[in-house]
C-alpha cells in the first residue's frame, strides 16, 4: 500500500494536465481494488480527491483549454476549502479597463491594495471589462498583476472584451478558458455568467448558457446557497443593459439564489429583486472593488476604494491621530471609514477593516519631507458596508405572485390579466420596458384586471408585473409574453436553442443557411421553417458565403470550414488563427484560380485555396479585422480597428494601398467596406471632435478621397439596393446574394449607396457625388447594415422592434422584448408555396420620385410573398410576412 501511494505521489507531481491526472486516478483505483480492503480504498480515494482539489486554483486561474473537449459551460468543482462551512472572504472586482490610462494606473493601485490587505482571501472574481478593447497586449498587463496574487482569480467577459478587437472572446478563452462556469467554496455554490454579445455594448445570456445553468443548479442539494456573478446588471430596473431578466426570473423561482453581483455601471449600489440582494460593484479603474466576508449563513459586502492623495494634502498634518482624522473625514457612507495606506515607497498597508494608521511617523507627508517623494502621494482606502446577505430558504424567497395568466381580447385591443396572490401587495405593471404604472393594492387571492394595448404594434410583447408585500419586502416580478395579432404576420417561428450569429444566407428560392452562437450551422426551408440539415462546427458561426455547391464559413475558434451546401456534408476545415474570426469570408477569382479570403482578430488576412484547403498567403494589418471583405477590380478591401482601410491583391497578398481614417481606435473604419464599380465606400463612427460620422468614397486603385459626407449620428455598414431581378441571376449562376456584397451586375446597374445610422435613419446617396437622395426615419438600430429587397427596407432591432418600410410606409413588428443584434434577411417566398399558408402574391406600387423623404421608382415588385427572416437573442428564428401596402 505504501509503495502504491509513494509511486502515486511521484506520478501526480510529474503529470501536468488535469486529463493526465484523471487517468492516473483511474490507474491507482484499479490497483487499490486489487491490494486493499474496502475501508482502505475509501480512505485513499478521499486523499486523492483532496489532492485533486489542490490543483484547481491554478486550473481556474489559467485554464488549459486546448487539453479539454469542447465544453462551453463547465463546473470547476471545489476550490481549496472543500465543502466544510467556515468563515472566509473573497474579492469581487470588475471594470479594470487595462489599456486605458486610468485603467493602467488606478486598477494597478487597486490590485496592490487587494494583495496587501486581503492576501488571505479565498478567491477573486473579475466580472468583465478586464481590458479596454480586448487586445492581447491589454490582457498582458492584467496577467502580470494577477499572477502575483496569492489566491485563484476567475474571470468572465465584459462588453469591452467583445466589442472591438475580440468579438467572440477567443483571445479571452485562449488565456482563461470558458466564460461561463460554476465552482464551490465551503458550503456555497458560485456561478459566473457571460452576459456579453459579439460586437455589442448591450448584453444577453445565451439560451444555451441558461440551459446549462438549469442543469448546474438542478444537480445541487436543495439547501445549497448560491451566488451569481455577471458583467451586465441583472434585474436592474433603472436601465435595461441586457435582455435576459425574464428567463433568469424563471430560474430564480426554483433555486435558492441568495445574491447576485454585477459590474458595468462603474459605481457602488445595491437593490432588491425577487427577495434577493443584488450588488453593483464599482470599477477597478476608479480604484474600487468589493470585499465579501462570509460567516455562517451571513455575507457582509463591503466597498473599498483606493484614493491617491497629493503630498500637499498632508502638509498640515502633524500626528498619526491627525492623519487618521483626515483619512476618516468626510469618510464613507453607511457606517464606512477610510484607512490610511502608504504610497508606492513600500510601507505596510493598514489592517483590513481599516480604521488605523499604519507605520506612519509623526509629521505625515508633506513637501520636502524625506519619507515621501514629492509627487508620489499617499493612498487611502475608503471602506463602507454595502449590505448584509442572510441566507434564506427557497420558501422564504417565494414571490407573493404565485401565478399569472394573460389573454388578448377584443381583436388585439385589450389584455386580460389574472394573478394569484399569496398575501396583500401593491401592484404595478409594465409592457415592453416602458414605465411601471400603478394598479393599486390587492388582497390575497385572485386579482383580475384589463389593460389597454391598442397602441402597441403587432407581434409578441411582454407584460411585467411588480409587487411589494405589505411587510415592505420587494419588489417581486412576474413576466409573461403575449401575442397581439401575431399570426397576422408570422409565417413561422422555430427555436434554435442558441442565438443566431451572422447574417442568414439565402441559398435558393426556398432555402437559407443560419449559424448559431453555440456552433451549429443549419439549412432552413423558408416556406415552413423546417430544418433540412445541421452541422456542428464546435464554436460560434461568424458568417459565411456560398460559391456553387460550396458553403464557406468561419468560426470564433479561428477555423475556415467548407460544407456541401446541398446536404451539409463536411468537405474540409482549416485552422488558421488562434485569435478567431469575427466575420464571414468572401470568394474571389484570381489568375491562379479562386481563393477564399477571411480576416481575423489578430489583424491577419488569410487566403485559402478552395480545392485543397491550402494556405495561399497571409497579410498582416495594423489592427483587428472584424468586418467583412469586399472585392472589386482585382482587389480586396477591408477595414480594421487600427484606423486603417486596406486594399490587397487577392492573388499575391501584396498590399496595394492603405489609408488611415478616424482619430483613434474607437472611430476606426472597422465595418465592412462596399466595393462598387471604381469606388470603395467606408464609414467611421461618430466623433464629435472630428465633426461627425463620415462616409468616404475612395478610388479603388489608389485609395484617394473622391468625396465624403458627414452625419450627426454614427453611420454603419454601407450597402446597395437589391432587386429580385439580380437575385434570380445570382441563383441561376449558383452564387447567392450577400448583405453588403457588390456583385458585378449590381455594380454596373445600381448608382446608389444605402447607409444606416445608429439612430435609425436610412440614407440613400448618389454613388458618384455623395448627394443625399432620400431618407427614411426608423427607430434606433442594432443592425450593422440595411436589409433590403425590391424597395423594402428593414431597420431597428432595439428591444426587438423591427421597422419595415414599404412604399415609404413604416410598419412596426415586435418580435419580442429582446435585442435583435444580427441583420435580418428579406426574401421572396414563391407564389406556388403560399396556398398552404393561405397567402398570395404581393404587388407593390411605385413610390413617387423626387425630394428627400421619397424614394425613386424601382419598377414592379417581383411576384411572390415577401418575408423578413430574423433571429433574436432568445434563440428563435422568425419569418415575418411583409404586409401589402398600396
Amino acid at each position: 500500500m505504501q509503495q502504491i501511494l509513494a509511486q502515486a505521489w511521484r506520478d501526480w507531481r510529474t503529470r501536468g494536465s488535469p486529463r493526465k491526472k484523471g487517468a492516473l486516478v483511474r490507474e491507482i483505483l484499479v490497483q487499490l481494488r486489487k491490494t486493499a480492503s474496502r475501508i482502505r480504498f475509501v480512505v485513499i480515494a478521499l486523499v486523492l480527491a483532496f489532492l485533486a482539489c489542490q490543483t484547481l486554483p491554478s486550473y481556474a486561474r489559467s485554464w488549459p483549454y486546448q487539453d479539454f473537449p469542447f465544453r462551453p459551460h463547465p463546473s470547476l468543482g471545489y476550490l481549496p476549502g472543500g465543502l466544510v462551512p467556515k468563515p472566509f472572504r473573497f474579492i469581487v472586482a470588475t471594470d479594470s479597463h487595462f489599456g486605458s490610462a486610468a485603467g493602467n494606473k488606478q486598477s494597478a493601485l487597486a490590485f496592490q491594495a487587494i494583495k496587501e490587505r486581503h492576501g488571505n482571501a479565498a478567491f477573486l472574481v473579475h466580472m468583465g471589462d478586464i481590458t479596454e478593447t480586448g487586445a492581447s497586449s491589454e490582457y498582458d498587463i492584467y496577467d502580470a498583476l494577477v499572477l502575483s496574487l496569492p489566491f485563484p482569480v476567475l474571470n468572465t467577459l465584459g462588453n469591452h472584451e467583445s466589442r472591438w478587437q475580440d468579438r467572440y472572446g477567443q483571445i479571452f478563452r485562449d488565456r482563461y478558458g470558458c466564460s461561463s462556469y460554476s465552482f464551490d467554496y465551503a458550503n456555497w455554490h458560485f456561478v459566473v455568467l457571460d452576459t456579453s454579445y459579439p460586437g455589442q455594448t448591450y448584453g444577453t445570456i445565451d439560451p444555451a448558457t441558461l440551459a446549462w445553468l438549469e442543469r448546474d443548479l438542478g444537480a445541487l442539494p436543495p439547501d445549497r446557497p448560491i451566488a451569481i456573478f455577471a458583467h451586465h446588471p441583472l434585474l436592474y430596473e433603472a436601465r435595461k443593459f441586457q435582455d435576459a431578466d425574464d428567463a433568469l426570473l424563471r430560474i430564480l423561482e426554483r433555486y435558492p439564489v441568495q445574491v447576485l453581483f454585477c459590474g458595468h455601471g462603474h459605481m457602488f449600489t445595491n437593490w432588491k429583486a425577487q427577495g434577493r440582494d443584488v450588488f453593483m460593484i464599482g470599477a477597478l479603474m476608479d480604484g474600487a472593488y468589493a470585499v465579501v466576508e462570509v460567516t455562517g449563513d451571513e455575507m457582509r459586502v463591503y466597498s473599498e476604494k483606493v484614493k491617491q492623495l497629493n503630498p500637499d494634502d498632508f502638509a498640515n498634518q502633524r500626528s498619526p491621530d491627525e492623519m487618521k482624522t483626515y483619512c476618516t473625514e468626510p469618510g464613507g457612507t453607511r457606517g464606512g471609514s477610510r484607512s490610511y495606506l502608504p504610497d508606492a515607497s513600500g510601507a505596510a498597508f493598514g489592517a483590513a477593516g481599516g480604521t488605523s494608521v499604519a507605520n506612519k511617523p509623526p509629521g505625515g507627508f508633506g513637501p520636502g519631507r524625506p519619507d515621501a517623494p514629492v509627487g508620489s502621494g499617499a493612498t487611502c482606502v475608503e471602506r463602507a458596508l454595502l449590505g448584509v446577505v442572510t441566507v434564506r430558504s427557497l420558501n422564504e424567497l417565494r414571490s407573493p405572485i404565485t401565478s399569472m395568466d394573460v389573454s388578448v381580447l377584443d381583436q388585439g385591443t385589450t389584455l386580460s390579466v389574472t394573478l394569484e396572490l399569496s398575501q396583500r401587495v401593491s401592484l404595478y405593471y409594465q409592457i415592453d420596458g416602458g414605465p411601471f404604472v400603478g394598479l393599486g393594492d390587492a388582497d390575497a387571492g385572485t386579482y383580475r384586471t384589463n389593460l389597454d394595448i391598442s397602441g402597441h404594434a403587432k407581434g409578441v410583447h411582454t407584460l411585467r408585473v411588480k409587487a411589494y408585500a405589505s411587510s415592505g419586502e420587494g419588489p417581486y416580478y412576474a413576466a409573461r409574453e403575449f401575442g397581439k395579432l401575431e399570426r397576422d404576420l408570422v409565417l413561422w417561428r422555430v427555436d434554435l436553442g442558441s442565438a443566431v450569429t451572422g447574417t442568414p444566407l439565402w441559398v435558393s428560392p426556398q432555402r437559407i443557411v443560419v449559424g448559431t452562437r453555440d456552433g451549429r450551422v443549419l439549412m432552413i426551408d423558408i416556406r415552413t421553417g423546417e430544418k433540412v440539415w445541421e452541422h456542428n462546427a464546435g464554436s460560434s458561426w461568424c458568417g459565411g458565403t456560398i460559391d456553387g455547391r460550396s458553403l464557406y464559413f468561419t468560426t470564433s475558434a479561428g477555423e475556415l470550414v467548407c460544407l456541401d451546401v446541398t446536404d451539409g456534408a463536411f468537405w474540409w476545415k482549416a485552422g488558421l488563427d488562434k485569435s478567431g474570426f469575427s466575420s464571414g469570408p468572401t470568394v474571389v477569382s484570381t489568375r491562379a484560380g479562386k481563393a477564399v479570403i477571411a480576416g481575423a482578430a489578430s489583424g491577419k488576412l488569410y487566403a485559402v485555396s478552395p480545392i485543397a484547403a491550402l494556405l495561399l498567403w497571409s497579410f498582416q494589418a495594423g489592427g483587428a479585422i472584424t468586418g467583412g471583405i469586399s472585392a472589386a477590380e482585382d482587389l480586396v478591401f477591408f477595414g480594421t480597428w487600427g484606423t486603417g482601410v486596406y486594399a490587397v491583391e487577392p492573388g499575391t497578398g501584396l498590399g496595394v494601398w492603405s489609408l488611415p481614417l478616424g482619430r483613434q481606435i474607437y472611430y476606426s473604419p472597422a465595418l465592412k467596406p462596399l466595393a462598387l464599380g471604381d469606388a470603395v465606400y467606408t464609414t467611421v463612427p461618430l466623433d464629435k471632435l472630428s465633426g461627425g460620422s463620415f462616409i468616404y468614397a475612395l478610388s479603388v486603385s489608389e485609395g484617394l478621397e473622391l468625396w465624403k459626407q458627414a452625419f450627426s449620428e454614427s453611420l454603419l455598414e454601407p450597402t446597395v439596393p437589391f432587386s429580385s431581378f439580380h437575385i434570380k441571376e445570382f441563383f441561376a449562376t449558383g452564387s447567392a446574394p450577400r448583405a453588403g456584397s457588390a456583385h458585378a451586375t449590381i455594380a454596373r446597374s445600381v448608382p446608389e449607396v444605402i447607409v444606416p445610422g445608429s439612430g435609425g435613419v436610412i440614407s440613400c446617396l448618389d454613388s458618384k457625388s455623395g448627394q443625399l437622395l432620400w431618407q427614411l426615419q426608423g427607430d434606433g438600430t442594432l443592425f450593422s447594415t440595411v436589409a433590403n429587397l425590391d424597395s423594402i427596407y428593414v431597420t431597428g432591432g432595439a428591444r426587438g422592434l423591427i421597422n419595415i418600410f414599404v412604399n415609404d410606409v413604416k410598419i412596426d413588428y415586435k418580435v419580442r422584448d429582446s435585442f435583435l443584434f444580427e441583420t435580418p434577411l428579406v426574401v421572396v417566398i414563391p407564389v406556388g408555396s403560399l396556398q398552404a399558408m393561405g397567402g398570395g402574391p404581393r404587388n407593390g406600387g411605385n413610390p413617387e420620385a423626387g425630394s428627400v423623404g421619397a424614394r425613386p421608382a424601382k419598377g414592379t415588385l417581383a411576384p411572390g410573398f415577401y418575408a423578413v427572416i430574423a433571429g433574436d437573442t432568445r434563440g428563435t428564428l422568425w419569418a415575418i410576412a411583409v404586409p401589402e401596402v398600396r
